[in-house]
Formats: C-alpha cells, structure tokens, sequence
C-alpha cells in the first residue's frame, strides 16, 4: 500500500472497545498503534503489546500524528462524551484528524459511528431499520456523527468505511446497571437494540481484512425483546433493583436489522439475542 505496512493498524482512541480489537490484532501478528490522551493510559497499553500515541484530538500537529503515518489503516473510535457536547466542536475536531488522513495517504478509515443516526421520533410503531435507512438525527452526538460521516464520503472516497453500532455491552458494561431503581420509564414495549462487543471486534477485523471501503455498515443482535421483559430480567440476572415503567402497551421504535452487514462481512453473531450477553 504504496510504501506503507500492511501488517500494522492504527486505532484512534484505544479505550475499552479499541484494546478488545487490539488484542485480537495482536493475535494475528499485527502491529497495533494506539492512540490515548493519557501518560499514565499510555502505560497500560504499552504493556499490552499496543504501541501508544498520546493524542489529542482537540491539539492535533503534524508532530503528534507522523506515528500514525505508517498504519494503512485507521480505525476511529472517539466517542463525544456521555455528557452534554458541543457537537459543532466534536466534528470539527473529527474532520481535521480525516484531513490529517487524507494527507498521510492512508488507505482504509473505519469509522465507528452509532445507530442513533437514525432518530427515534419517526417511528410510531415497530419499524426495520436497514442500512441506507435515511439518518434522522435528534442529538448532539447523532447530528456530529452524520456530519462526520458525510466528511468522510466527501473527504475519503474509496477509503472509508463507516459501521453504525447499536448500544454496545459486554457481561460487565450493560445499560440496565443505570437503569436499575428508575421509575416511571417510557416506552416499555419499545425494542431494545444492543451489540456485544465481541462481535463489534469480529466485525471491525472482518472489514479490515476484507478493505471494505464506501460502504455504510451497522451492527446490531437480531433479537430485539422489549424493554420492559428485557432490563427487568436483566436486573434480576445482576442481582439490581428493576427498574420501574409506565404502563403502555403500544410498542414504538426502531428494530436495526443487521442482515446486509453479516452477509457482506461473512459473519455470524455470536450473541444473537441480548439474553446471551449476560452469560
């Protein structure tokens, strides 16, 4: 890839999901470059067989990304934040690190965005969501991420790849543990969306070694129990206090239907329903 080393993958935001795909990586004798904003993080990685990158993205230079340089492939994996974000900020600082990548000539971005692209209000009763479903974005984060990935198709074409998750769990992060002792919760038939991390990372490598690129990819279980059925029994699997909702029977949302991904991919889940994940 002119000049650069196939064996090599850069992860642009190495935390929790980032080192699950490094390890993997490492398995398969690549070399994995991961990018972190703390010295002491830096550390951890190290130790893992990561060489670590401090970076910033809110400080990017020329001097603090020449180390991601040689990796062909890039995947980005910055969260905005779980607080209130300036999503203007967010994608500004997300556009100038493609940029960066346009100059350095890499060959293959994965950009890890998320299914809430897709909104929620539209959907007045169950409703399957397919990839070229059209976004709808209602949040800070959902609006940055379709900007971010409407700068990619501009910015990268023949060299992006964008994979939408749903939210993301593994047995020990799992929303209900911030559900539990709510009361009064809305829309209890509503579908639940989740996508373990294990099979984020099959995907991830799957995409990379495929260089799947100008595609629009999303992830997701093909199970999609209720909300109520599925956090009450969830808080009992974790031994929680269940949380709480108002009575409404009339099931509304979005369903994300995953099929063209796992065909393109040649994957199968291997946590199918969001009753697995917690085993």
């Amino acid at each position: 890839m002119k000049g650069k080393s196939g064996n090599k993958m850069a992860l642009i935001g190495c935390g929790w999901l980032g080192q699950a795909v490094a390890q993997r990586l490492i398995e398969k004798h690549i070399a994995v470059v991961g990018t972190t904003r703390s010295a002491q993080r830096a550390n951890t990685l190290r130790e893992q067989g990561i060489e670590p990158v401090i970076l910033d993205v809110a400080a990017l230079s020329a001097a603090n990304t020449q180390a991601l340089a040689d990796s062909p492939c890039w995947m980005i994996n910055i969260p905005p934040g779980r607080r209130r974000i300036d999503a203007s900020v967010f994608t500004e600082q997300l556009c100038r690190l493609i940029d960066v990548a346009q100059a350095q000539d890499i060959q293959q971005i994965i950009f890890i965005s998320t299914t809430s692209v897709y909104g929620e209000s539209p959907y007045t009763e169950v409703s399957e969501i397919k990839e070229n479903a059209p976004t709808y974005p209602e949040t800070g984060s959902a609006h940055a991420h379709v900007a971010i990935e409407q700068y990619l198709r501009e910015t990268l074409p023949g060299r992006h790849c964008v994979l939408r998750l749903a939210g993301l769990v593994d047995d020990q992060r799992h929303p209900v543990t911030s559900l539990s002792g709510r009361s009064q919760i809305s829309a209890p038939q509503k579908p639940v969306n989740l996508v373990h991390k294990v099979d984020v990372v099959n995907a991830v490598l799957a995409i990379q070694q495929k260089c799947i690129v100008d595609d629009v990819l999303h992830l997701s279980a093909t199970d999609h129990p209720p909300r109520k059925a599925y956090y009450q029994w969830a808080a009992d699997e974790k031994g929680l206090q269940r949380p709480d909702f108002i009575k409404d029977d009339k099931p509304i949302g979005k369903v994300i239907d995953p099929q063209y991904t796992l065909q393109k991919l040649g994957l199968t889940l291997a946590y199918a329903s969001p009753y697995d994940m917690l085993r």
